[in-house]
C-alpha cells in the first residue's frame, strides 16, 4: 500500500490499534485502489448525499468559483479520490499555474490523473 518508506510506522499503528479492547484500525488503511474503488461507488448511492450537494453547489457558484483562479494560481486538491468535482472546476478554467492532487492511496491517485 504505502510505497514511501513508512511501511514501518504503518505496521506500528496496525499493531497498536489491534492490540487495543476494542480493536481498531483507521479508516486510511482502507484507501488502497480497490478501497477507493469502493468508495467511489458509496458516492453514488441515494444514500450518500454529500458529494451531490457539494457537486451541486459548486455547478451553481462555478462562475465565481473559477473567476478566483489566474495563472500564478496553484490548485491543492487534499483527499482527491476520483477528482470528480476538480473536473468541474478544471473544465471551466481559461488559466491555472499548477494543480496537485493529494491522496492517501497513490495507486487511485495515479490512475485518477
Amino acid at each position: 500500500m504505502l510505497k514511501n518508506g513508512n511501511t514501518q510506522k504503518m505496521y506500528n499503528e496496525i499493531i497498536s490499534g489491534l492490540s487495543n479492547n476494542p480493536k481498531r484500525l483507521f479508516p486510511k488503511f482502507f484507501y488502497d485502489e480497490k478501497g477507493s474503488a469502493l468508495f467511489d461507488k458509496i458516492c453514488e448511492l441515494d444514500e450518500y448525499y454529500p458529494t451531490r450537494t457539494e457537486l451541486k453547489i459548486m455547478e451553481e457558484n462555478i462562475d465565481e468559483i473559477v473567476s478566483l483562479f489566474d495563472e500564478q494560481t496553484l490548485f491543492i486538491e487534499f483527499g482527491s479520490g476520483s477528482s470528480l468535482k476538480t473536473r468541474l472546476v478544471l473544465s471551466n478554467l481559461d488559466r491555472l499555474g499548477a494543480y496537485i492532487p493529494i491522496d492517501i492511496s497513490e495507486d487511485h491517485l495515479i490512475k485518477t490523473a
